[in-house]
């Protein structure tokens, strides 16, 4: 008995979102992989990443077919909406990262922009089957054809139309250019901090707690080696801003990556006494100047001597001036 229902149609896959998912990796990826993350290649690589492959993902997801009787939302329109929800789509990721307190960075905006175009294209592989289950896997007739030529205006408000589009694409290209041209170089900072190991924010003239914790955090989006300048300063009885004599007790050096942090222990010397006296600590991040001073310093935090009578100072990261 012949069988006579004819070969069975294998279905392709959507080789136009494959191509997208593919394409989407490798721009995660890009910050990662040696060639690929020296700019300019980098932003080449990412740039289709946020400017079209989200929302050409959503858009094939939300209107896998077009509408009713409307040819008009083509290729041409179809890669004008992908441009204009791509953006969108890559602010509202970015914000709900900011929200979430990690913070507007290249790397993770891309890895969650890849994520979402990635759920996004296997939701319109999805809907395409569902709307015509014989599809074949190449990428829809009316974005190639879109892509191929803009088909003839038929009317003054068909040609406004695609004015207005080119308009629109063209904007979208500038602003996420510009927004690429920030991306990643967030706000640098570091920060310094100092305690004793029991809490306290003095040292005792007579023997009591000496033993510090100097903690550095490195913020500055790139490698840094610091160097920080311990000093004795005797200041002014009658004005608490003038330091009168600076004796430098030590320096030491740390390099640290960016995000990475370091707690240094340090303790006073026991020749630390006197009224009107602290011990201050300076930060740089370049070459140390001949007079190291809170003035040419990056940081300045210092902690004050508790005299034998136990009057008491505080601790402060705005230095004296002079």
């Amino acid at each position: 008995m012949s069988d006579t229902s004819g070969p069975r149609r294998v279905l392709r896959p959507p080789l136009d979102l494959v191509f997208v998912g593919v394409l989407s990796v490798v721009a995660a990826a890009a910050p990662f992989v040696p060639l690929l993350g020296v700019q300019p290649i980098r932003l080449v690589v990412t740039l289709p990443l946020l400017l079209f492959l989200p929302g050409y993902a959503t858009i094939e997801a939300l209107f896998p077919e077009p509408a009713t009787g409307d040819e008009r939302f083509g290729g041409v329109e179809r890669f004008a909406f992908a441009v204009g929800t791509s953006v969108l789509v890559v602010a509202a990721l970015a914000l709900a990262l900011d929200y979430g307190g990690v913070g507007i960075r290249a790397v993770p905006v891309l890895f969650s922009t890849c994520g979402f175009t990635i759920v996004a294209s296997a939701v319109a592989a999805i809907r395409r089957r569902t709307v015509d289950p014989e599809r074949d896997g190449i990428a829809p007739r009316r974005f190639r054809d879109g892509l191929t030529g803009i088909r003839a205006s038929e009317t003054r408000l068909d040609r406004t139309l695609n004015v207005v589009l080119v308009v629109l694409i063209l904007a979208s290209v500038v602003s996420v250019g510009v927004a690429l041209g920030g991306l990643g170089h967030t706000e640098s900072y570091t920060t310094m901090s100092l305690l004793t190991k029991n809490g306290s924010t003095t040292v005792a003239a007579d023997g009591g707690s000496r033993d510090l914790l100097v903690g550095i955090d490195n913020h500055e989006n790139h490698r840094v080696r610091y160097t920080v300048v311990v000093q004795r300063q005797q200041i002014a009885a009658d004005d608490p801003t003038t330091v009168t004599k600076r004796t430098p007790l030590t320096r030491f050096h740390v390099t640290l990556n960016d995000g990475e942090r370091k707690r240094i222990s340090y303790t006073v010397p026991p020749s630390l006494s006197g009224n009107h006296r602290r011990i201050a600590f300076l930060l740089y991040e370049d070459r140390v100047p001949a007079t190291p001073m809170a003035d040419n310093a990056a940081q300045e935090t210092h902690l004050w001597v508790t005299p034998s009578n136990g009057s008491e100072g505080d601790t402060s990261n705005q230095g004296a001036r002079g």
